[in-house]
């Protein structure tokens, strides 16, 4: 009896699917389609067509709701999608889980997926992830969140535009840290350079691109025709290999957010040997002063006694590297009628902490071992027969 009822209540629906437009279609291969379209050609396919709506009103092809889920635990989805081919094809093969399009709303309004958080607990707009990864836990709200490399574009000339760009830079984050030294040489081996970037057809004329993927029914990007600023990856790989990635496309990229902490310590570097060259030139200058000061036939008397005589030409200078782990220079100039001349280590609490005498005259340059002190800021200071010649300060790091 169930059977006849069953039979019954199928042809009913078949007959009423037939009245009104065939809405439920089945092909010869045994493939199902609800609503009108041609022949399926999926083995369950729904297609909807709607092509008149009420003002202000939301209309949706289709609309999946889970609500009321009161187990923990539990994985709720709206609407759920996946594709997968039984076996990797090759080229000219696509799978979407899930696809979105949207056109001809009013200008900017148009959105191919649109996803938001709700409710009160921290949550993610969209999110991606590369491979089957799990979905992670976030600690607040995000209108996108990607576990995983995320690239930007199909051309050369597309870009990402933000206001703020932050990296992780915790100090809980890092070990083998060490502290930055001869960035000025390494920055003056790179050459900076303008260029254009190629267009679609010339990457797939030089085969860096193949027609297939090239997108080629993509408008090309307007800073297609712009200049750009920049440095060859091939250059900075040989400079410096930390800040070159190489992409599975075997494309070279540059990681220039990482040139920042080496142009601020090239900076640092430059005013030390700034400030020891003012140095220097005071020194130069008194010496001149002193010089034109007196008769043109005294000029050789003074030259070879004078300036190398007086006090006032002494010179202690900035030691480099500052700040430094294992070894620094201190280079100072000691006069010729100098008799006793020293340097003094200092800590920040004015305690005396080493004595180095310098027995030699003119230009001398003193080795301080970085594992003579433990990590700290230091004084030294450069005295000659009692007289204070200058104070320096020094930082020494782990």
């Amino acid at each position: 009896m169930k059977k006849i009822k069953f039979t019954i209540a199928i042809i009913i629906v078949l007959l009423c699917s037939n009245t009104i437009n065939a809405q439920l279609k089945m092909s010869t291969t045994g493939n199902i389609m609800v609503a009108t379209s041609p022949v399926p050609a999926s083995n369950i396919k729904l297609y909807t067509l709607q092509t008149a709506a009420p003002n202000n009103t939301w209309n949706q092809s289709i609309n999946g709701t889970v609500s009321n889920m009161r187990a923990a635990g539990s994985w709720c989805a709206g609407i759920a999608g996946s594709a997968a081919f039984p076996t990797p094809l090759g080229n000219l093969s696509y799978g979407f889980g899930v696809y979105g399009g949207a056109s001809n709303a009013l200008w900017g309004q148009n959105y191919g997926v649109y996803g938001c958080v709700g409710g009160s607990n921290a949550g993610v707009g969209v999110f991606g992830s590369s491979r089957l990864r799990t979905p992670v836990q976030v600690p607040e709200d995000y209108a996108g969140y990607f576990n995983g490399n995320v690239k930007i574009g199909m051309s050369t000339a597309d870009y990402l535009q933000v206001y703020t760009i932050i990296n992780l830079s915790d100090q809980r984050l890092k070990k083998n840290i060490t502290p930055l030294t001869n960035t000025i040489n390494l920055l003056s081996g790179l050459n900076a350079f303008e260029y254009k970037y190629k267009t679609r057809q010339e990457l797939i004329s030089d085969g860096i691109a193949s027609a297939d993927t090239a997108g080629t029914n993509l408008i090309e990007n307007a800073s297609i025709s712009k200049t750009h600023y920049g440095y060859l990856a091939q250059d900075v790989q040989q400079v410096l290999p930390e800040l070159v990635y190489i992409g599975a496309d075997s494309l070279l990229a540059i990681d220039y957010i990482g040139f920042i902490p080496l142009v601020i310590q090239a900076v640092k570097e430059q005013n030390i040997t700034i400030q020891n060259q003012t140095v220097e030139i005071k020194g130069l200058k008194e010496q001149i002063n002193k010089c034109c000061s007196f008769g043109t036939n005294d000029f050789k008397t003074i030259n070879e006694t004078n300036s190398n005589n007086d006090l006032n030409s002494a010179i202690l200078y900035q030691n480099t590297p500052n700040p430094f782990t294992r070894e620094t220079s201190i280079k100072c100039f000691i006069p010729n009628n100098a008799i006793v001349s020293d340097i003094y280590i200092y800590n920040m609490q004015g305690t005396q902490l080493k004595k180095i005498a310098i027995n030699d005259k003119g230009e001398k340059t003193i080795i301080i071992q970085g594992s003579e002190f433990t990590a700290g800021m230091y004084m030294y200071t450069l005295i000659i027969d009692g007289k204070e010649i200058g104070t320096k300060k020094m930082i020494l790091t782990d």
